[in-house]
């Protein structure tokens, strides 16, 4: 499928160890098995259903959030950030972007002035980003996976699983 779950290779490796050991005892049965499922407090990346990729790679989210990826499949695309309070935000800068607040700030504004990057629309809490998103043509966002409800008008593109 096109969703990508991003893990390091020493964490994907474990889990795979584990998930055959389980299978092979029949403790998990295979059936059941599907990588696209996800932890509620998981880190989902979405867009509106009509965007023109069915999913990115870490990579391009963290230029895409930093103002260096502006276009996807020929269509501009706009970041959609969380709102300064929100624990969310603290999350994606450590697991995605892996930068403290202060320095995203400061990557955002240097492209800004510098380069005259696009910086990231930011709404104030995680329904906001999922209304944002699916109402506006080329948006993404992210959002945890206990906020998506089942027919919200967007798809996700990737899952950056729990740490």
């Amino acid at each position: 499928m096109g969703i990508h779950i991003l893990m390091t290779k020493k964490r994907l490796g474990t889990a795979l160890l584990l998930l055959a050991a389980s299978v092979l005892w029949g403790l998990f049965p295979l059936a059941s098995l599907s990588l696209a499922s996800a932890a509620p407090t998981d880190l989902i990346f979405i867009a509106a259903k009509n965007f023109p990729a069915d999913s990115l790679t870490l990579d391009e989210i963290q230029n895409i959030y930093l103002g260096k990826k502006r276009v996807v499949g020929g269509s501009v695309v706009v970041a959609v950030d969380q709102g300064e309070a929100e624990p969310i935000k603290l999350e994606f800068l450590d697991r995605v972007i892996h930068l403290s607040h202060a320095e995203y700030k400061a990557q955002l504004l240097k492209r800004h002035f510098q380069e005259g990057a696009a910086t990231p629309k930011f709404e104030p809490n995680s329904a906001a980003v999922l209304r944002e998103v699916a109402n506006t043509e080329g948006a993404v966002g992210y959002v945890y996976k206990s906020d998506i409800e089942s027919n919200s008008g967007v798809k996700v593109l990737a899952i950056v699983p729990t740490k």
